[in-house]
C-alpha cells in the first residue's frame, strides 16, 4: 500500500482490479531472460546517499512526460514515450557503462523490477533500484527532515496527474512557453493528448492543446471532453 504524498481527497477514489497478461507493458519476452534476477533493492535512504556520489549513474525509468515535470538531480532521462521504448533505449545508451554503478528509479518501483533484470541480462554488473519508487523515497526523506534530491512534481496516474514534491518548476507550457508543470488532457475528445498547459492558455484555448483542436471544437462542440481539470488547485504549478 502506497499513500499519496498529500491527502487532498483527489487520489484514487475507488479500487479497480483488472486482469492483465503483464503488470508492465514492456514488449519483452519473459522466456528470453530471467525476470527474477533483479537489481539490488535500495531503501530510500540508501538511494539518497548513493545518488550523491559522482561515480554513480542515476537513470529515470519513467516516460518523458513524467520526467519533464520532476526528476532526481543529475538523472539521465531518456526521451521515451513508453516503457517499452525506454528499456531498449537505456540498454543502447548505456552500452559503454556496463561496469558502472547504476541506480534506477520509477514511480512506485514496479517498472524497475523489469528494467533491472533486463539490464543484468545484457551484462550490466552493478544494477540497483529504488525500492518503493519515488513515492516511498519522498515520504521517507520528508519524515527524516532531509532535502529531497527529487525535485519538481511526481507524475501520478490518477486525476491529479501530479504530486508536488518541491517548488521547482522544471517544464514549460507547451503552447506559450511560460514556466508551468500542470498536465491536462486536451479537451477535444478525438485528440485527448496529454500536454502541459498554463491557466492562461487553458482559458484561451478552452482546454485544447492546439489551434487545430480549438477550431475543430468550435465546429463540433459535442466533441468536448467533459472533465475536471482542477487548475485552481494546481496553480502552484504555474509561474505566469
Amino acid at each position: 500500500m502506497k499513500w499519496a504524498l498529500e491527502d487532498d481527497g483527489r487520489s484514487f477514489l475507488k479500487l479497480i482490479v483488472r486482469v492483465r497478461p503483464k503488470i508492465v507493458a514492456d514488449g519483452l519476452s519473459d522466456t528470453v531472460f530471467d525476470t527474477t534476477n533483479v537489481g539490488t533493492r535500495l531503501s530510500p535512504m540508501e538511494f539518497h546517499r548513493l545518488s550523491q556520489k559522482e561515480d554513480v549513474l542515476v537513470v529515470d525509468m519513467r516516460n518523458n512526460y513524467e520526467s519533464e515535470v520532476g526528476r532526481f538531480v543529475n538523472a539521465l532521462c531518456p526521451d521515451a514515450e513508453t516503457f517499452r521504448e525506454e528499456v531498449e533505449m537505456v540498454v543502447k545508451e548505456l552500452a559503454d557503462k556496463k561496469n558502472q554503478k547504476i541506480l534506477l528509479y520509477c514511480t512506485g518501483g514496479v517498472r524497475c523490477e523489469k528494467a533491472s533484470a533486463w539490464l543484468k541480462h545484457h551484462g550490466f554488473k552493478d544494477v540497483n533500484q529504488l525500492h518503493g519508487g519515488v513515492i516511498a523515497y519522498v515520504s521517507e526523506v520528508k519524515q527524516q527532515g532531509l532535502e529531497p534530491r527529487f525535485i519538481g512534481k511526481n507524475f501520478v496516474f490518477d486525476e491529479r496527474l501530479g504530486e508536488r514534491v518541491t517548488p521547482h518548476i522544471l517544464s514549460r507550457c507547451h503552447q506559450c512557453g511560460q514556466p508551468c508543470d500542470t498536465h491536462v488532457n486536451c479537451a477535444y475528445d478525438p485528440c485527448h493528448d496529454l500536454v502541459i498547459q498554463c491557466e492562461a492558455c487553458h482559458q484561451k484555448y478552452a482546454g485544447c492543446c492546439s489551434d487545430e483542436c480549438f477550431e475543430d471544437l468550435q465546429q463540433h462542440p459535442e466533441r468536448h471532453k467533459h472533465q475536471q481539470l482542477h487548475l485552481k488547485s494546481n496553480q502552484l504549478g504555474c509561474n505566469l
